[in-house]
């Protein structure tokens, strides 16, 4: 999981960023304003979303009794959960896309008594037939059952009843459907496609909002369809920087770069025996040199971001720019402090973390904060309540 994984707040730290970890669960585009969870909102002048997909969980019982395979950390959480219980129960993978199928082949690779079943109205729907007749066979020959054609109709606790009525035992079900929007683009205000992903034009900007770009799965291009894959957020990046940075420099569309998707590209399906199936456009073969070769494209692709150590060596470097935390030079002052303080009914404050008035009727504490740029408000507030209580605490 390590060799796969980008530390964003290690990564945002060492771009000068500040990392806010949350859950969003509402926009409006109107006020600017992006809601989340248990938070207060944040509000923005110029807004990228690069937010991808989930699957289709519109399948009765889906939310209650399966597992997304995307988010994938609260979907790996899941699964060494079910692993430590269990390494021989029964796995149903909803889904016969290329990402089912390499998970399905991936399971069984690792856990070899497990029973695994594939199951989808369509195999490999958006490759050729050889890719498809290659997939079959891989998966007849790791012990992948798969079942096409068929529709799922409910997902149970312990089991996937289909559309013609069979029944499907399960212990761990996983959706690996097709991309479908986040659910709170919805009543954004901002302007959607057929299906509810962003629309945007070819500087990658929302049809809508200027100030609103979009990028790869969460994306819907509006003269021309691109499969949610991706290759496709990868080439974006360079476009959404430099359109980025001329909006915020002038803001003139003229001056904006135009994205322009590639026809084709190669895709690499792992089958979990270090052999890969490669597919593109309407050729495919399987072997141990694809897998290789997919290793390699993820490991290159991963080296471009700084490691953990570098990145904090680079945090570790003095600044002449920016101080991480102005600690209490960030407070005010003793005399400016003591002057409003006095105001307060006529009485005169001592000097202490908190003092009681009045025969201990009235409780006077000043707030303990400072300022630290490279991290969240919603953070920097609970540090800020943390000194706050503790002098309380010390006061007794």
């Amino acid at each position: 999981l390590e060799e796969i994984t980008i530390d964003l707040l290690r990564l945002c730290r060492a771009a000068g960023a500040v990392f806010v970890k949350g859950k969003v669960i509402g926009l409006n585009t109107s006020e600017q304003k992006i809601f989340l969870e248990a938070k207060a909102p944040l509000y923005y002048d110029l807004l990228s979303l690069n937010i991808g997909s989930i699957p289709d969980s519109s399948i009765k019982g889906a939310k209650e009794y399966a597992v997304a395979l995307k988010p994938i950390y609260p979907f790996i959480k899941k699964w060494r959960g079910f692993l430590s219980l269990s390494a021989e129960g029964r796995v149903v993978i909803v889904g016969a896309g290329a990402g089912g199928v390499e998970l399905g082949l991936s399971i069984k690779g690792r856990q070899r008594k497990a029973s695994v079943t594939v199951v989808g109205i369509e195999l490999l729907p958006s490759h050729n037939k050889m890719a498809k007749s290659l997939a079959f066979k891989a998966c007849s020959d790791r012990g992948v059952k798969l079942i096409t054609g068929e529709k799922v109709l409910e997902i149970k606790k312990n089991e996937v009843v289909l559309e013609n009525g069979k029944v499907i035992p399960s212990d761990f079900t996983i959706l690996a459907t097709s991309a479908e929007p986040h659910f709170f683009l919805k009543n954004s205000g901002i302007s959607l496609d057929k299906k509810g992903f962003v629309s945007v034009k070819k500087s990658l900007q929302s049809v809508s909002h200027p100030n609103v770009f979009a990028v790869g799965d969460c994306a819907s291009f509006e003269e021309k369809g691109v499969s949610k894959a991706g290759v496709y957020a990868v080439r974006e990046a360079p476009v959404l920087f430099k359109n980025i940075e001329s909006y915020l420099r002038d803001g003139k569309i003229a001056g904006f770069k135009e994205y322009k998707p590639q026809r084709s590209f190669l895709a690499l399906i792992g089958c979990g025996d270090n052999t890969a199936i490669a597919v593109r456009d309407f050729w495919a073969l399987r072997g141990k040199f694809f897998w290789g070769l997919k290793k390699w494209i993820d490991k290159r692709f991963m080296s471009k971001f700084l490691s953990a150590i570098e990145m904090k060596a680079l945090m570790m470097k003095p600044s002449a720019d920016l101080m991480k935390c102005t600690a209490c030079g960030g407070k005010t002052g003793a005399k400016v402090l003591y002057s409003s303080l006095a105001e307060l009914k006529g009485i005169k404050v001592k000097a202490d973390d908190a003092v009681f008035l009045e025969e201990g009727s009235l409780f006077i504490q000043s707030v303990d904060g400072f300022f630290a740029p490279d991290i969240s408000p919603y953070l920097l507030g609970k540090i800020i309540a943390l000194h706050g209580f503790n002098d309380i605490i010390a006061k007794g």
